[in-house]
């Protein structure tokens, strides 16, 4: 049996390029195709934006909303002092903050922790960047000179 090609149509230019339906590109295409391509991935879409939202909602009210931000001593974070449940007390971390960042390092020769962490932070810096050049000489300081500089900052050149 012959098929009739008589009616066929055959395109001789190339037609415009239409963009994509509203639906298909930007956010609302992206937030369909990946995020709500099925109804299990729209479930757990929808559980992982409600965990972000406790979350969020829980350190807000902890760390913001609740906080002792003012104060001479512990006391100004008790929630008999202050009317009402107390969240964090940034007193007591402002009071305590060479702590935390030094330990128990003598408050005279703080100076050599920050030239350690001074060091090592200009010394990876240019590790993080894809085309610098002398790479292996950064390395080669990282992994034997910049040991040997520390052990004697943080020891205070006493072995």
């Amino acid at each position: 049996m012959a098929t009739d090609t008589s009616k066929a149509f055959v395109r001789h230019t190339v037609s415009e390029s239409l963009p994509p339906p509203v639906n298909e590109k930007g956010i609302i295409g992206w937030m369909r195709k990946n995020l709500f391509s099925s109804i299990s991935n729209a479930v757990l879409t929808l559980i992982g934006l409600y965990f972000i939202y406790t979350v969020v909602t829980t350190i807000y009210g902890f760390a913001i909303r609740d906080a002792v931000w003012t104060g001479a001593d512990r006391n100004a974070c008790l929630s008999e002092k202050v009317g009402h449940e107390v969240g964090a007390c940034w007193t007591y971390i402002n009071e305590y903050f060479g702590q935390f960042i030094y330990g128990r390092y003598p408050d005279a020769e703080r100076w050599r922790v920050n030239i350690v962490f001074l060091l090592g932070g200009l010394g990876l810096l240019p590790l993080l960047m894809p085309s610098m050049p002398g790479k292996k000489w950064n390395v080669l300081f990282l992994l034997a000179v910049f040991p040997v500089i520390s052990f004697v900052l943080l020891l205070g050149g006493y072995f």
